[in-house]
């Protein structure tokens, strides 16, 4: 999914240039999994070198979060005016306060797109083998995660809907007149013309930022590392489960390689879904298959931690 994201942005960015190997749909295929085979390599290498790769995203990731907020401050051009930018507004940020759903979209559509946006929090668990003190550093990353994710959701999208119109013509004339939306037709199911503003087009964020390209950046730093980090997550968890043998015929799977064990055969296994889910190369429609997936995943979990708390288990001496 991640992949798939990082890919429809860099065919985006190159269409815009005049750049394509063939059509969309294949394009997003073909850079998805060159994409891919570059993160199984890092994963391959060990755990240290993706450490440091994860630190290299994490800085891009900041700068672009440092960008979009300084951006934010600056006085918008008659151009940024036109595309729907008119800087910080009490007025605009009442008028797109409450949700106005278009082209048969619903609270449920839109969760399940943005769901998997939130998956994050578990990489630490995923990989608690490789901790040194899982029953410290699992409850303290976790829930820490789950504060910056929160924080950081919540400041942009309060930060755009204080900044930006929902819908703009991106006609300059427009803007100066005052209307930008003059220019625009709207359908009966609420959708319009406009090419710009927050409900139209996905470059707001790059056109609210001071400079644009490092959200561009950003975005591709996002998606490698949430993808990095399920390349390397979902392997270690099954073999684990492989380990305990509790299933009949993947035992296989269950070795390692090594000095930390990796598990290169989980690894290969991990890599072919991942390619047979890119081969979908629509964002939306991955997003919530994998959405399901995820929620089945953390009903599990609760009830196994509940359960293992109500039994009072040894390995449940997890605390802060």
């Amino acid at each position: 999914m991640n992949t798939v994201g990082f890919a429809e942005a860099l065919v985006d960015l190159l269409s815009g240039c005049g750049i394509g190997m063939t059509d969309r749909w294949n394009d997003i295929r073909i850079y998805g999994i060159l994409a891919l085979i570059i993160l199984l390599g890092i994963t391959v290498v060990g755990m240290e070198w993706e450490a440091r790769t994860q630190l290299v995203l994490l800085g891009v990731i900041i700068a672009s979060f440092i960008n979009f907020f300084i951006g934010s401050f600056i006085p918008p051009s008659d151009s940024k005016r036109a595309k729907g930018i008119v800087g910080f507004s009490a007025d605009t940020f009442t008028n797109n306060f409450f949700p106005a759903f278009r082209g048969g979209e619903t609270f449920m559509s839109m969760f399940g797109i943005f769901f998997p946006a939130c998956t994050g929090i578990m990489a630490g668990a995923n990989i608690s083998g490789d901790l040194k003190n899982p029953s410290k550093a699992i409850p303290k990353g976790t829930l820490s995660a789950i504060a910056v994710s929160v924080f950081s959701y919540l400041a942009c999208a309060m930060v755009v809907s204080a900044v930006a119109v929902r819908d703009a013509s991106g006609s300059i004339a427009d803007a100066v007149a005052g209307n930008q939306t003059t220019a625009c037709g709207f359908h009966p199911n609420g959708s319009s013309t406009c090419e710009w503003g927050i409900s139209n087009s996905y470059g707001m964020m790059t056109e609210i930022s001071a400079v644009g390209p490092i959200i561009t950046t950003g975005v591709f730093a996002a998606s490698l590392s949430s993808a990095l980090a399920c390349l390397v997550s979902a392997p270690k968890i099954f073999q684990a489960l492989c380990l305990d043998n509790i299933f009949p015929y993947i035992h296989v799977m269950a070795r390692g390689y090594g000095k930390s064990g990796e598990p290169r055969l989980a690894y290969l296994l991990t890599f072919a879904i991942a390619c047979g889910i890119i081969a979908i190369a629509d964002l939306n429609t991955i997003t919530f298959l994998v959405s399901n997936f995820f929620i089945g995943t953390y009903a599990v979990i609760n009830y196994a931690c509940f359960d293992a708390s109500l039994s009072e288990s040894p390995g449940m001496d997890y605390h802060i």
